[in-house]
């Protein structure tokens, strides 16, 4: 599992992919009255067991709050921007917990890193461990981030840089 965050340098482009990123033509863009028209990311939603106990968890673990509620589906994000999708700029994702029957069975191919912004990074595991979270082995080695799993065995990654 690799939770450096993506720098570009990791990664060469394929040669399907235009070569310069000020090309007309990028991958998922295209202009509309003159300006650049894209898909923002704004939601992740996530398969488990029990919505409400793990919408708790990542509220506790996010500072998130719960924003809706219902029919098998919990949803959570950030209080400081509550309009979410509806802004222009980027915004912090909602995640979206949605009741089903089927348990986890093997690794995460996609999952969520957290960075501590105002603690150090082994005062920050031990808080979420407090609140219901594990240390995951998926093979990491040694490295500078922490793999851990919330209450439903989701893996996720501590980094060890703290930015504002």
């Amino acid at each position: 599992m690799s939770c450096r965050p993506f720098t570009g340098d990791q990664h060469r482009p394929s040669p399907r992919l235009p070569p310069s990123p000020n090309s007309k033509h990028r991958i998922g863009t295209y202009e509309k009255d003159g300006a650049l028209v894209t898909s923002k990311f704004t939601e992740l939603a996530i398969d488990c067991a029990d919505p409400s106990d793990l919408a708790r968890f990542w509220c506790s673990a996010l500072g998130y709050e719960v924003q809706g509620e219902g029919d098998g589906i919990v949803t959570i994000g950030s209080p400081m921007v509550p309009e979410g999708k509806n802004r222009l700029g980027p915004v912090p994702p909602t995640l979206t917990f949605a009741h089903v029957p089927e348990g986890k069975t093997v690794k995460n191919r996609l999952h969520l890193d957290v960075n501590p912004t105002d603690r150090e990074q082994d005062e920050e595991v031990r808080r979420l461990l407090g609140l219901g979270a594990r240390h995951a082995d998926v093979g990491q080695g040694d490295e500078s981030w922490v793999v851990l799993a919330d209450p439903e065995g989701n893996e996720f990654c501590v980094l060890a840089d703290r930015r504002p």
